[in-house]
């Protein structure tokens, strides 16, 4: 479609039509990390536009497809959202989240209409490629998905452009057929080559399958996994992955709290977000659960549990935890493979970037900088910051502490990895296993279980790697959160002026002292973080820093 406002007046007025009768109110909301959420009902006419822009973001970027997840993870069923997903697979690209916020916050006909021709003109798309443009589209297990992802179709074809429906799909798959059918497209090919979500479960399996077998001849038995999937999408994709495993590894993993439960609810009492923060095992957790595995309701975070056989108190492992495991594993794969290269007469330089923000715990820091070839980087909290600063290693990492994390790999560093040597052809298959577009809880899930197996470490012995630093969040309400400034990755406060010096004061009280105070991006709140040698130290300094931030705020 190459016509102007009135063309564009015209769409809405049919997009309109779509949602007539839903009862709606318009918000405006702001485009975080997990996109647009909010309660399912206010939801509607937010997809539609997201659904615009997306197609308009393939016409933008020449045809190359785009994505459209309909989920809101950890949220409660009743919520809903919407996540937009890149050409490259990636999170959408910020000038982007704000051109998003702005459509989204538009209320007139006349007024999107006008934004979108500005939008058009601005950006330089090439509207004319209507035809060409797809955008492929997923949906969680809620009950108020398939709706909007209906409302999300009539969207996108409202503007001439293509609909792949991936249908049920978690959000890390979404990410994968993206990059992968992009990737896959060549320029001289008359149609674009669609990656489906069976794809991304093959690729899993034989990856997995194949490292498998490398570390199986001199290892014990494998150990069972029972996987928590939140009652969401996850299990319908974990259901999908151990049907193609091989009989050596039929029953490695143990489905339990899958969408079709009719007694469970999505994300109640049970998930990765419920593990991590109740520290406690989620309802439907068998009693011999030895070995759990906890998802969230789009599969995109992981962590793993187990109960400490001497008090049966649950032990977390989080993602500080599975950073300080895989810069282990794979600092040793770059040992092996440097001294190879010097034995044969190569020179070359070969770095592993761990990106951690602020909230990283700082014991977990300090074993980190002990490996060879490890680099510590610092990044602002939030998943796009990570990334970006991951991307610049050969292999770059980043976990939060919530689960959401995932190893990246050069494609030059790939590219070197052609000899027939094992650590390199392990590095390749790797590469196979993670999702290299973004954080997926059963890529990760399926990554730590070949590392543990590889270097016959248990549980118990991962669980004592390190000793996380005790620590404390807390939220203090503010008149305006925005009165403090940071710098620093928001490890310094540079105003008010006289906030950090309080800071500093306080930290100098408690051995192995930590803290800092960050404006909310998502509330008006500020929020305090703090770690000492025990407990009840990082509880004082917290609700210390907590009364210098109210006094000065």
């Amino acid at each position: 479609m190459e016509g102007g406002v009135d063309e564009w007046m015209h769409v809405y007025g049919e997009l309109e039509k779509q949602s007539a009768g839903i009862d709606e109110h318009h918000v405006a909301l702001r485009y975080g990390t997990g996109g647009f959420r909010a309660p399912a009902h206010l939801l509607p006419r937010v997809v539609m536009r997201c659904a615009v822009l997306m197609a308009l973001r393939s016409m933008q970027d020449g045809a190359r497809v785009t994505g459209l997840m309909i989920t809101a993870s950890h949220n409660p069923e009743c919520d809903n959202g919407v996540k937009m997903v890149e050409s490259s697979g990636h999170m959408l690209d910020g000038r982007w989240e704000v051109s998003a916020e702005a459509f989204v916050a538009c209320r007139e006909e006349h007024a999107c209409a006008k934004w979108v021709q500005s939008l058009i003109e601005g950006e330089r798309i090439q509207v004319y490629r209507a035809r060409d443009a797809a955008v492929l589209l997923g949906f969680d297990t809620r009950r108020s998905s398939p709706d909007l992802a209906f409302l999300a179709e009539r969207a996108i074809e409202s503007v001439g452009a293509k609909v792949v429906r991936l249908g049920l799909v978690t959000t890390p798959q979404l990410h994968f057929c993206v990059r992968r059918t992009n990737t896959s497209t060549k320029p001289w090919m008359a149609a674009p080559v669609i990656c489906r979500s069976d794809d991304y479960v093959g690729e899993l399996a034989s990856s997995f399958t194949q490292l498998t077998r490398l570390s199986a001849p001199a290892r014990g038995p494998r150990v069972q996994v029972h996987v928590d999937c939140a009652h969401g999408v996850g299990a319908v994709a974990m259901r999908a992955l151990c049907a193609k495993l091989p009989d050596e590894l039929a029953g490695a993993f143990v489905v339990f709290n899958h969408e079709s439960d009719p007694h469970g609810v999505l994300n109640e009492r049970c998930g990765a977000d419920y593990v991590q923060k109740q520290r406690c095992f989620p309802d439907g957790a068998p009693q011999n659960c030895s070995h759990l595995a906890s998802l969230d309701g789009d599969a995109d975070r992981l962590v793993l549990a187990f109960k400490d056989p001497q008090n049966m108190d649950l032990c977390l492992l989080d993602g500080d935890f599975f950073v300080v495991l895989l810069a282990h594993y794979f600092s040793g794969l770059m040992k092996e493979i440097d001294l190879y290269w010097s034995a044969t007469g190569q020179r070359r330089s070969i770095g592993i970037g761990v990106v951690q923000t602020a909230y990283s715990n700082g014991a977990a820091k300090e074993i980190l900088m002990k490996l060879d070839f490890v680099q510590v980087a610092m990044a602002h909290t939030g998943v796009k910051y990570l990334e970006k600063e991951a991307l610049k290693f050969d292999i770059g990492m980043y976990w939060e502490p919530n689960g959401h994390g995932t190893v990246l790999f050069s494609e030059s560093l790939l590219a070197s990895m052609s000899d027939a040597h094992p650590a390199m052809e392990r590095l390749r298959l790797y590469s196979r296993l993670v999702n290299q577009a973004v954080g997926d809880g059963i890529a990760d899930l399926l990554l730590i279980q070949v590392v543990l197996q590889d270097t016959q470490i248990g549980l118990h012995d991962w669980y004592a790697m390190y000793t996380p630093r005790p620590s404390k969040n807390l939220v203090v309400k503010v008149k305006d959160k925005n009165a403090i400034e940071t710098c620093d990755f928001d490890r310094r406060v540079t105003r008010p002026e006289r906030l950090q010096p309080c800071v500093d004061q306080a930290i100098a009280k408690y051995p192995n002292g930590r803290a800092f105070v960050r404006p909310s991006g998502t509330e008006d709140v500020v929020r305090v973080y703090a770690e000492a040698h025990s407990w009840e130290s990082a509880n004082s300094l917290a609700e210390e820093i907590a009364a210098h931030v109210g006094a000065w705020c």
